[in-house]
């Protein structure tokens, strides 16, 4: 902020603002406004006698703005993570965290832990009145594809009954199914079973990388 000094114009008179003993450089009008903390006054001289006239000191205090950096981003991850947000601890500082410009209650720490998709800001405020509002911090969370097998098993039948499991089919997604741990092999969301043994599948979208590994289903084949 600023605060604007003056003194009354008259004609005929030169001026000179200082800072305690130091001229102001291109300070000479009649009114000077002030950014920077200080004790400032105002020379006025009458430009044909030369007499002058040295104002009262009015003392300016300007208190810093808290710091409202918060760790850069943008922040993308999948469902389930999370991303610690930060602003530098400062003394005698409040905060309050924002998610699309709504407060998050409870949130009034200098960190704050984001689990979900919105624009993250923080109000830090100092007892001075002082406050800022960073920046916003994009997080992204990308969703975790369906992986639940169907039927969920156990599964017995006798050898040459067809066992056919299933997972949701989802656009984009990778199938890799297991059997007792070993991989089968298949980029289905189906899998014809054959023989004994506990059976996953682990879907992946594959333009994020998030992934979900599904249930167990055991099938026995007497």
């Amino acid at each position: 902020d600023n605060f604007v000094l003056t003194v009354t114009a008259q004609a005929g008179v030169d001026y000179q603002w200082y800072n305690g003993a130091t001229a102001i450089p291109g300070a000479t009008a009649n009114a000077y406004t002030a950014t920077a903390t200080g004790n400032y006054s105002v020379r006025a001289t009458n430009a044909t006698t030369g007499c002058f006239t040295v104002s009262n000191v009015v003392a300016i205090t300007v208190n810093p703005l808290p710091n409202v950096t918060i760790n850069s981003g943008p922040f993308v991850f999948c469902e389930g993570g999370s991303q610690i947000l930060s602003v530098p601890s400062q003394a005698g500082a409040t905060y309050q965290w924002k998610r699309n410009g709504a407060n998050i209650g409870g949130a009034t720490s200098n960190t704050y832990t984001a689990t979900i998709t919105g624009n993250y800001t923080v109000v830090v405020s100092f007892g001075t009145g002082c406050t800022a509002t960073s920046a916003a911090a994009v997080v992204t969370v990308n969703p975790n594809p369906i992986a639940a097998i169907t039927p969920a098993g156990p599964i017995t039948v006798c050898q040459g009954t067809p066992v056919n499991l299933s997972t949701p089919a989802q656009a984009g997604a990778s199938y890799a199914w297991t059997r007792n741990g070993a991989a089968i092999g298949t980029n289905s969301n189906t899998l014809a079973v054959t023989q004994t043994g506990n059976y996953q599948v682990t879907v992946t979208f594959t333009a994020t990388g998030c992934f979900t590994v599904s249930n167990t289903v055991s099938v026995t084949i007497n």
